[in-house]
């Protein structure tokens, strides 16, 4: 399969939006508050090779990033840089289709590309061959965006009309993750208790 993105990510995002609030209206998303201590970390073999698949979301890495940065953002920042560089980079997230729980085609690929204004397959820009002091910059970038996101969260408070609204597939009582692992991450070191997600597909229901 090629993951592709042939227009600037601002313009997939839109269309993305469209479509889900297009699906929406036509077959709506069972939705449930549930309680954070319920939700787990997506299962794949990539989270599985950090020690998260299938976890609490408190062995996110994020998580602990946001953590530290409450009391020291400058440490949690570079902890988080860290990790992204080691991820995606040399250990070769960036090959790892986001489907499979990889990075080709997340947030920090995208970013990337926009950094070096490439326009092809996702799976075609090696970060290896891109200078890197530009991989750098792009991770810093989606660090600073996911410290932002927690910042107002902590400042403002959740903001439960926020799409896309996390969802999860239940499977036995538990809830786990679709998407969302950043936002349940601030939202668990904020100690909120209890968050509305979407239930898209029901683990060995008929």
């Amino acid at each position: 399969m090629v993951y592709a993105v042939n227009a600037p990510s601002s313009m997939a995002s839109s269309i993305a939006r469209k479509t889900r609030a297009l699906l929406r209206r036509i077959a709506p998303v069972p939705e449930r508050r549930v309680p954070i201590e319920l939700i787990r970390c997506h299962r794949n073999e990539f989270a599985a090779a950090q020690g998260f698949s299938g976890r609490r979301i408190d062995d996110f890495p994020p998580c602990q990033f946001f953590r530290l940065a409450s009391s020291d953002r400058a440490a949690g920042r570079e902890a988080f840089a860290l990790w992204y560089r080691e991820w995606f980079l040399l250990r070769a997230g960036w090959r790892v289709p986001k489907s499979d729980g990889g990075m080709c085609g997340g947030s920090l690929h995208r970013q990337l590309a926009d950094l070096v204004g490439f326009g092809g397959d996702l799976i075609e820009l090696d970060p290896g061959e891109v200078a890197a002091e530009k991989v750098q910059a792009a991770i810093l970038l989606r660090v600073d965006h996911y410290l932002s996101v927690f910042e107002s969260i902590r400042s403002e408070g959740w903001d439960e009309s926020r799409r896309p609204m996390v969802s999860c597939s239940e499977d036995d009582g538990l809830y786990y993750l679709n998407n969302g692992h950043h936002r349940i991450s601030a939202l668990r070191v904020l100690a909120i208790d209890t968050v509305r997600v979407e239930i898209r597909r029901v683990v060995g229901a008929a």
